[in-house]
């Protein structure tokens, strides 16, 4: 294994749907931070390494909210031992030889009402600047080191079974979909409808009241209005990425 940086920058690019407010609905992916003076940067992957196994690719991440304003605590089994830190920070677990993970973003409530503001102004793309600082992780056994692929990207490295982490949220900016659509060539409204309409548990039903064109028409129109998010269902943060 190569020696470990200690520090180690991604964006994680996001996005809220105007129904849910501040639950974020669609994990869009991580861009590298390094050699760019755009909003983004090329867009990579990251990988988890178990012991002396090959890195194998994560899936799409569940994502998870906490509110520190509501006296929420992350977590236990993602932060058995939290940060003493006033930052917005995330905290992750990877379970062994699998390709999911679960990340959950920590807020405090100035971040929370500024993404309200941005919600507001239809700019529902959120990119978080996050920096994997190996001198502040709980388990010293988890490392991180760059990928040596073309893009770059992180590869997480553990040598027990499950592992967890923490990363300061640095800085936070919001864009539109549109914004991010120019800026990507991706279309993150068709990837969110695509997994809410072929969700196995409400395919069925999805399909007796909507053809797909339509279903992704009709969340179009969603993100189309401007909806107030302030008191928008804040109770259901702790629910992993929307499933309609």
């Amino acid at each position: 294994m190569n020696k470990h940086d200690h520090e180690l920058r991604l964006t994680a690019a996001l996005m809220t749907n105007p129904v849910y407010g501040r639950r974020f609905d669609e994990f869009c992916g991580w861009f590298n931070r390094e050699n760019t003076e755009h909003i983004l940067g090329d867009k990579v992957s990251i990988k988890a390494q178990f012991s002396e196994r090959s890195p194998i690719n994560l899936d799409v991440p569940d994502i998870l909210i906490c509110d520190r304003s509501k006296g929420d605590r992350p977590h236990p089994r993602l932060v058995p031992k939290p940060p003493k830190t006033d930052e917005d920070f995330v905290s992750f677990i990877l379970l062994k030889n699998k390709s999911c993970s679960i990340w959950e973003f920590t807020f405090d409530p100035k971040s929370l009402h500024k993404i309200d503001i941005k919600n507001n102004q239809k700019s529902y793309m959120h990119l978080f600047d996050i920096h994997f600082d190996m001198h502040i992780q709980p388990d010293e056994r988890f490392s991180a080191s760059k990928d040596s692929g073309v893009l770059g990207g992180l590869i997480l490295h553990y040598t027990g079974n499950n592992t967890f982490g923490i990363a300061i949220i640095e800085s936070l900016r919001s864009i539109t979909i549109k914004e991010y659509q120019e800026l990507t060539g991706d279309d993150p409204i068709l990837a969110y409808a695509k997994k809410a309409y072929f969700d196995p548990i409400y395919y069925e039903e999805n399909v007796e009241k909507w053809a797909f064109d339509e279903f992704l028409e009709h969340q179009r129109d969603r993100f189309n209005q401007t909806i107030g998010v302030c008191n928008r269902r804040q109770k259901n943060w702790h629910t992993p990425c929307a499933k309609q």
